[in-house]
């Protein structure tokens, strides 16, 4: 277990390098970050949501939850008011970009990272609030940026919320990216060495009849980001071919994740993410 660590930091080292030289050179940040809400205002107790928005330069990615064999996820730590609470984040679905040498899972150009806050019921009309938390992230293109900033948003309190158009329109589709169960498919998993099987099974007519191009993401670096993933038919279902994330601290006896298509899984249902969490059989 020890050699599986050391042989993953160095490589984590080495995709990293430019970062040293980066920080010899003063450059101008590839990234804007900050914190908003697609509500105009608090309303006591009601659910409210707010977003970690970041907007990277061309060539310059952040990190999903996972980033895959190498990078850092974006991670935030609430510094709310009291009675205020806020739920897990709840992530854009990730893209395919690359760092350095490695394909790895992340964010090009803009990236919406939602979480929702329920305040206290006894806020008044008229109060002002301020939410705010500590933020992490990476950063990389050419060259890492690691970043730590207090993001603040103030919001008034009112009767009635308002919502900003546009941002709620984004916010929007970030909710429906979020992973949904189907009981319309039947997820197994089998491991023989390095090689992993997610078995996709239709159990339902509702099942779509080809979910057309099929992509996994895992949030426990059990499964490579780097190596390719082979789709098969098998039987009435599919069989999708993972390769183990040589390089992970932890080998696991389940696998969590999504499971992304974009033709969706189910007739007439828009839902194209299905949430995964299956023992792994080895």
């Amino acid at each position: 277990m020890n050699r599986i660590r050391s042989s993953f930091l160095s490589r984590f080292a080495l995709a990293f390098l430019p970062l040293a030289a980066a920080a010899d050179e003063p450059a101008k940040s590839p990234i804007r970050i900050d914190l908003v809400s697609e509500a105009k205002a608090i309303t006591p107790g009601r659910t409210f949501t707010v977003a970690i928005r970041q907007r990277m330069k061309p060539g310059y990615h952040t990190y999903w939850r996972n980033p895959g064999t190498v990078g850092l996820a974006t991670s935030m730590d609430w510094r709310l008011p009291e009675g205020f609470k806020a739920g897990p984040l709840q992530w854009q679905l990730p893209q395919i970009t690359t760092m350095a040498a490695y394909t790895v899972w992340g964010y090009e150009k803009e990236a919406l990272i939602l979480a929702d806050i329920t305040p206290p019921k006894s806020l008044k009309p008229g109060d002002q609030v301020v939410i705010k938390g500590n933020a992490r992230w990476m950063c990389c293109g050419r060259q890492c940026h690691p970043g730590f900033e207090e993001l603040r948003l103030n919001l008034p309190v009112a009767a009635e919320p308002g919502f900003r158009k546009r941002l709620k329109s984004a916010f929007d589709r970030v909710r429906a990216q979020q992973p949904q169960q189907s009981d319309a498919w039947k997820l197994t998993c089998s491991a023989d060495g390095d090689e992993l099987a997610l078995h996709i099974t239709p159990t339902s007519p509702a099942a779509i009849a080809s979910p057309g191009e099929i992509r996994f993401f895992d949030y426990d670096r059990q499964v490579s980001s780097d190596k390719p993933q082979v789709l098969k038919r098998a039987g009435k279902g599919f069989v999708l071919k993972l390769e183990a994330e040589e390089y992970t601290p932890d080998q696991l006896n389940r696998l969590r994740g999504i499971l992304v298509s974009k033709k969706g899984w189910e007739t007439g249902q828009p839902g194209v993410v299905l949430a995964v969490d299956t023992r792994i059989a080895r």
